[in-house]
């Protein structure tokens, strides 16, 4: 890996201007809910500045619209002022959506769903389609309100409030998703549509949508046939064509949603023998949607049956499959692995539908065609490039005899790959080693579209905390100064610096999030 390319990504992330950086902790506010702002100069020419905003709110997802502007999600307990105002949660706690400011880091508008009738609210991912609306998954228990206090008349109108609307209502820890109006302004964000998705035991892991198609992509595990979607919200489910029928033990279950109407398009679950998940989801330029995950035992994707390895352990085989956009039926499917558990945590799609899948790897892979991947330890982080049909193009991994994984990947216009993940130990080719024995940094890293060339990398993290990057978004379509930015999220306790600033949590094991802005 070439020094000088190291040296540039620290200083992209440290100075504003050409090349730059905005990062954002949360921490508890002061006691009046304002946001508390430092400013630095980190610029070798002195002339620009970056601000590190305090923020509590833990982050669990964040997307990117056409425009480059962000959209982040996660769980709050206390009242806070993410920059547009202090808002409120329940005393149970609320999911927030914050739209983001990219030259500031600080909201433009920030919404809260929840409400007193609900508890164990969580979100596990947000997106933003075409045309502005906003995608969401999450789960909750007993209700969730997305206009307050609708479902008992006490809302802002006096009336009672639509199901799958204004609110839900169910049992416990129960998915669901929505489609809210990217254009929303005020104290509540406007809904399109939200549906409760029955999955057993199983979850809705990821969503994802493309700055050309005006669309969402879900999809997750289930451990039991997921019913026919109904319009009136009564059956919770995103099967359309009747009722499916349970493989086995866990199946993976994937839908396609109208971002316009918040509506069904279509939706699938595949299975066989043992268990098989999807981790990730996206949409190409086209509006067919590629899922991957792991699986043990068979998987059978509609017509396409892919085969186990002999004596596989649990989620041991690789898979990645594209499925028709228009109908949901599966036009090529790809399996690799078998020796230890394996996950796809992050999937991206580029503009000549070029698809990087990326995560944690158990094991040897050959990937087919000359291209593998050698093992190195309990689990590495891994990447590799697919055509269109699923031919891989080239793959790499990082790692040593320690965990290592990546959590989340985006692609730029050009093709240059970027991911984030955690790590102990070392990274091998990227040249990255841990604080500590015992610490879990962050890490992210540019790849060449091309063949994957180690272009830069960079660790954050101490010697005693934890730190990871849970999410990379890029904002390829965007143009002007936004064009190709990388956004990066996650959390962290301790100390996590980026170039000169540096962010600490207020004491041990205090979990907080972050956000920070990149500009290749």
């Amino acid at each position: 890996m070439r020094s000088e390319r190291l040296t540039w990504l620290v200083a992209v992330l440290g100075t504003v201007g050409a090349a730059s950086t905005v990062a954002c902790r949360k921490r508890p506010a002061v006691a009046n809910g304002v946001v508390t702002a430092s400013a630095e100069s980190l610029s070798s020419a002195g002339d620009n500045a970056t601000n590190a905003k305090m923020w509590m709110p833990v982050l669990t997802g964040m997307g990117v619209n056409a425009s480059g502007i962000p959209w982040a999600t996660g769980r709050m307990h206390k009242p806070f002022d993410f920059g547009s105002g202090t808002v409120a949660p329940s005393q149970k706690g609320d999911i927030y959506l914050a739209k983001i400011d990219p030259m500031t880091c600080l909201a433009s508008a920030t919404f809260l769903l929840g409400g007193s009738g609900g508890r164990d609210l969580a979100s596990n991912g947000v997106a933003v389609a075409s045309r502005g609306n906003v995608g969401i998954i999450g789960t909750f228990t007993g209700e969730i309100e997305f206009t307050p206090h609708h479902a008992d008349r006490s809302g802002p109108s006096g009336k009672t409030g639509v199901p799958g609307l204004d609110f839900l209502q169910t049992g416990s820890f129960v998915p669901f998703y929505a489609v809210l109006d990217g254009t929303s302004n005020g104290a509540h964000v406007t809904p399109v549509k939200a549906h409760m998705v029955e999955v057993g035991q199983g979850a809705l892991m990821s969503i994802a949508s493309n700055p050309g198609q005006n669309a969402f992509a879900i999809c997750g595990r289930t451990d039991k046939a997921v019913p026919a979607w109904s319009d009136t919200g009564a059956n919770r489910g995103v099967i359309t064509g009747g009722h499916a029928v349970a493989g086995g033990d866990w199946d993976i279950v994937v839908a396609k949603i109208d971002a316009a109407t918040g509506a069904v398009i279509w939706g699938k679950q595949f299975g066989g023998v043992g268990d098989q998940v999807c981790d990730s989801v996206a949409i190409d330029n086209d509006g067919d949607v590629i899922v991957a995950g792991g699986y043990s035992g068979a998987l059978s994707l509609g017509g396409i049956a892919l085969p186990p390895a002999a004596n596989t352990p649990e989620l041991a085989l690789l898979y990645a499959a594209k499925l028709n956009g228009a109908t949901g039926e599966v036009m090529a499917a790809r399996t690799w692995g078998g020796e230890g558990r394996s996950s796809a945590y992050g999937l991206a799609v580029d503009a000549n539908g070029n698809i990087v899948v990326a995560g944690a790897l158990g094991g040897s892979v050959d990937f087919g065609g000359g291209i593998s991947i050698a093992g190195q330890g309990l689990t590495d982080a891994f990447v590799v490039k697919l055509t269109p049909e699923l031919v891989p193009v080239w793959a790499k991994s990082f790692g040593d005899a320690q965990d290592q994984g990546v959590k989340s990947v985006g692609v730029s216009s050009k093709g240059t790959v970027f991911v984030g993940g955690s790590f102990q130990g070392s990274l091998g080719m990227l040249g990255l080693t841990s604080a500590g024995r015992t610490a879990t940094n962050a890490f992210t890293a540019e790849l060449a579209g091309a063949d994957g060339a180690v272009l830069a990398a960079h660790a954050y993290g101490d010697a005693t905390g934890a730190q990871t990057v849970g999410v990379v978004t890029v904002a390829r379509a965007a143009t002007g100064r936004l064009a190709d930015s990388t956004f990066i999220g996650g959390s962290f306790w301790g100390t996590l610096t980026f170039g000169s600033t540096s962010l600490t949590t207020d004491g041990p094991r205090s979990l907080t999030g972050y956000i920070a802005r990149m500009f290749p």
